[in-house]
């Protein structure tokens, strides 16, 4: 039907473009879960329904990740820039670089998508789903994008991650994509027609039923919470703030005035404290670098760290008692690439010919930060800048037997783009997964709490300035409940993810490889990539 308006030689490209723009569009602060569910229709058109020669549907995932790397994560190039200071060619070639390497799991994908044009059509939907989310699983990717982030502001539709993770998501959403395009090609054939309409029906609602009984239980389990009150601090400080002094002030008064509001903790965010520090380190109770105001209360912050005679520094978060004591530290252990972690190249010669390159250490693990408050315990699981995007970094911590996520970003790099909002998008699932509730203190916004259902119930705006800050307090009231039995995700989410992947390439290798395969490569089925007589139909 598509060749009336589009000549076959540029379907598949139209087809990736189209999935593409949808997907793009539906990402946080939009937050349109529709469109990321449409968005794989046309993809699953090109790739599964129609008879796509594998260049073609190399084109397909390949425009899709071209437009989420360059459209969806335009941010890039300005980040590039501001960050790393490197001049605007590198900064194009880097942001491309860095939309290829995204688009990897979508061409995995749409490869095997090809695969499934002779398994039946409700198979067909469901293994391309679970094609897309084992790529996305198994390909590592540097900042945990995932294509259902665009879901993260319906919460409903997304509680089946309590049993795969957002993988479970992917394939929902995928699915239901893959499941309309069945239905467009099944317009005239009433049988096929109404079996794909009754299984798409099926699925969304079982979804539906699904996420409405967890959530309610959800809040039945937390409605009788025992509360303890956190002070968030967003100090909104320019990116090439020099002024310490000021910094540190500014920090302490919005300290004091989360205090006056009741916050029984206060938490700075990631690279708040303006001074590197030397390690073993107690926090000075009075004095200039005193992290403490009139009013003080236990602490969170996190800065820089250095051990005498070891060159590679730590991004490392530090729990304080009221009177400077450590009461516990944890070290990143997932280093952002080369921005805290230089692969490949020695990070001597990077650090000394690239702008704003780093080398930190990782550290060894888990940490919980244990706090004892005039409501009671609270323990916390760190988790520094974009740990909050990977899931099975987030089990480990959950495993440790935390009360809440507490994570700590400084997203002033992006400046006012979607990218914070991405982040913040990308980071609800790991309290829908474990069904903890997740502290976020961002230095620039967005800060605030979403609940063990995913909902973001307080938070902040974005308040990026380029010159004098512009601080925001919130205080969040952080439920603590009796300890939860691990999710089924927590459990055996790998091994999930790991069935989910292996579905879809079984599928694809019974149905890509079988006699009827061959059939159809001498000359019987239906073609993209030629205009006039070279489509052909069965």
């Amino acid at each position: 039907m598509f060749e009336r308006f589009i000549c076959p030689r540029y379907l598949p490209a139209a087809a990736g473009l189209a999935g593409g723009l949808a997907l793009v569009a539906s990402f946080p602060p939009r937050s349109s879960p529709l469109l990321a569910v449409l968005a794989w229709a046309p993809v699953h058109l090109a790739c599964a329904v129609r008879r796509t020669g594998l260049p073609s549907r190399l084109v397909v995932g390949l425009v899709v990740g071209l437009a989420v790397g360059l459209l969806g994560a335009s941010w890039m190039y300005g980040t590039l820039r501001s960050f790393a200071g490197v001049g605007p060619v590198v900064a194009a070639a880097g942001h491309l670089a860095f939309a290829l390497y995204v688009a990897v799991p979508f061409v995995v994908a749409t490869w095997v998508w090809g695969w499934l044009h002779r398994a039946p059509a409700l198979l067909r939907a469901l293994a391309a789903g679970a094609v897309l989310a084992g790529a996305e699983a198994f390909v590592p990717t540097a900042v945990g994008y995932r294509s259902a982030v665009g879901l993260s502001g319906a919460p409903s539709w997304i509680q089946l991650a309590d049993l795969a993770g957002v993988s479970a998501v992917t394939v929902w959403q995928v699915t239901c994509g893959a499941l309309i395009a069945e239905g467009i090609h099944a317009l005239h054939r009433r049988r096929g027609r109404v079996a794909v309409g009754i299984a798409l029906f099926a699925w969304v609602a079982a979804n539906a039923i699904y996420g409405h009984v967890r959530m309610a239980e959800v809040d039945d389990r937390f409605a009788a919470a025992r509360i303890v009150r956190v002070g968030l601090v967003q100090p909104s400080i320019p990116l090439r703030h020099e002024d310490r002094a000021v910094q540190i002030e500014l920090l302490r008064r919005a300290g004091d005035a989360a205090a006056a509001q009741g916050a029984e903790i206060v938490v700075w965010p990631e690279s708040s404290y303006p001074w590197a520090i030397e390690m073993p380190w107690r926090a000075p109770r009075w004095g200039p670098r005193s992290p403490f105001g009139a009013a003080a209360r236990p602490l969170v912050l996190a800065s820089t760290t250095y051990r005498r005679g070891d060159p590679t520094p730590e991004n490392r978060a530090f729990a304080l008692a009221a009177d400077g004591r450590v009461i516990a530290s944890y070290a990143k252990v997932h280093l952002l690439p080369f921005g805290e972690r230089v692969p490949i190249v020695d990070p001597g010669w990077a650090e000394a010919h690239l702008p704003g390159v780093h080398h930190y250490r990782a550290g060894e693990g888990p940490v919980v930060f244990a706090f004892e408050t005039a409501s009671g315990p609270l323990r916390l699981g760190p988790l520094i800048c974009y740990e909050d995007t990977l899931p099975h970094h987030a089990t480990a911590v959950a495993a440790r037997g935390i009360d809440a996520f507490l994570n700590l970003t400084n997203d002033a790099w992006f400046g006012p783009t979607a990218a914070p909002w991405q982040h913040e998008g990308l980071a609800v699932f790991r309290a829908v997964e474990q069904r903890r509730p997740m502290v976020r203190v961002v230095g620039t916004g967005p800060s605030g709490l979403v609940d063990p259902a995913g909902r973001i119930v307080q938070h902040t705006p974005v308040t990026w300035r380029a010159v004098a800050p512009d601080p925001h307090v919130l205080v969040v009231d952080v439920p603590v409940s009796e300890p939860l039995p691990p999710t089924i995700h927590a459990r055996w989410g790998r091994w999930i993810e790991t069935s989910f992947a292996l579905f879809g390439l079984v599928c694809g290798i019974v149905f890509g490889f079988g006699r009827r395969i061959r059939q159809r490569d001498a000359g019987v089925g239906e073609t993209f990539g030629s205009c006039g007589s070279d489509a052909r139909s069965a």
